[in-house]
């Protein structure tokens, strides 16, 4: 997806920054801006942004797999294995007084940038990027429904099939096969059966999920060639249920609803953890829900904004991140329970559906 407007918006914060150069390398930003995807070489590859050109640099056999889009966007530049790239970026830039670098630039690639620019001073590129891309429009809007809503399909078909028996791995495995199905490229995840499950971060096992477990599910994924993120969490009970989880789930549920209600334009993000939070202490388990309450979602996995205390900054619209409150009972079990927000100038609406097997409903899978 290129959005032709966005280097006009870089470059008016450019200027509003004093800012005269704006270098990325391969990262979600270079791809916000001119749709180009891949990973960091050895060789180098950049976008040299300045008031009036957007350079991209490389070499000269990858140009030609850009696309016409990216291409016709960009005044693209090859070089050849032997020749020295900064010699070129140095002819086309020259030494500029001020520039912002993306944060995944390498070291290399900085280094020698300024040593062709010794008189440069250097900044951050997230005084830009992370303020363009924080407010997420329409047509994002609808690529993170869209690729929530088919992650979380393929989550459905895994608990319609049942869990019993599987390990964690196999479990998780199967949940890649069911979302390649809908479309969706897992990328990552988590299956934390019975004790695991109060690992917030657990890595997959070969334990096998038994009668009587909580399995807590948390993975991410992605269309293909599209790049907005899923991220979605639930946790089931396999069989039964263990003594004491009712409580602890439905005080999550209700830790969740709460942050979902703060979630409004204007509200300090910090509060939308805090109320989550206040549920989760009211009911005596505040010791157990471990991290933040959410974190920004888009191209990336996690993004601004970050849900947590601190974070003073005001909802705006446009604002997109997870609700994800935790109760972790060290030796017994955890619960999970995620949602993705958007935030409307009324208010949020949910990404992530919540009917079917994808409610908040307790619920007892085979």
């Amino acid at each position: 997806m290129i959005d032709h407007n966005r280097l006009s918006r870089a470059r008016a914060l450019m200027e509003e920054k004093g800012i005269e150069l704006l270098v990325l390398t391969h990262s979600t930003d270079l791809a916000y801006l001119t749709g180009i995807t891949g990973h960091i070489w050895e060789r180098l590859a950049c976008l040299l942004l300045t008031k009036t050109q957007a350079f991209f640099v490389a070499p000269g056999f990858e140009l030609g797999n850009l696309s016409a889009d990216s291409a016709a966007l960009l005044d693209c530049h090859g070089w050849k294995d032997g020749e020295d790239p900064f010699v070129l970026v140095q002819k086309l830039v020259g030494d500029a007084a001020s520039a912002a670098v993306g944060r995944t630039v390498p070291s290399w690639v900085l280094l020698n940038l300024m040593k062709i620019m010794p008189h440069c001073q250097w900044q951050s590129a997230d005084s830009i990027l992370a303020e363009m891309r924080i407010c997420k429009d329409q047509q994002e809007f609808e690529l993170l429904r869209r690729v929530q809503e088919k992650a979380c399909n393929g989550l459905g078909k895994l608990i319609a099939h049942g869990l019993c028996g599987l390990t964690e791995a196999e479990a998780f495995e199967l949940l890649k096969t069911f979302c390649a199905h809908e479309g969706v490229t897992v990328t990552g995840g988590i299956v934390a059966s019975g004790p695991n499950s109060a690992l917030p971060h657990h890595h997959n096992s070969s334990r096998a999920i038994q009668k009587g477990d909580v399995v807590c599910i948390d993975f991410v994924g992605e269309e293909p060639g599209i790049g907005y993120q899923a991220d979605t969490t639930r946790t089931f009970c396999v069989g039964s249920i263990p003594d004491g989880f009712e409580e602890v789930y439905h005080t999550v549920n209700r830790a969740n609803q709460a942050a979902f209600e703060a979630a409004v334009p204007g509200t300090p993000c910090e509060e939308v953890d805090r109320a989550a939070r206040r549920v989760i202490e009211e009911a005596g388990f505040g010791k157990y829900f471990t991290h933040r309450v959410g974190h920004g979602l888009g191209l990336d996995v996690h993004e601004p904004p970050y849900l947590s205390a601190g974070n003073r900054d005001p909802i705006r619209p446009g604002y997109v991140f997870s609700i994800e409150p935790g109760i972790y009972l060290p030796g017994k079990y955890g619960v999970r329970i995620e949602d993705q927000v958007f935030v409307t100038p009324q208010g949020p609406v949910r990404l992530t559906p919540t009917h079917g097997l994808m409610s908040h409903d307790l619920r007892i899978c085979n």
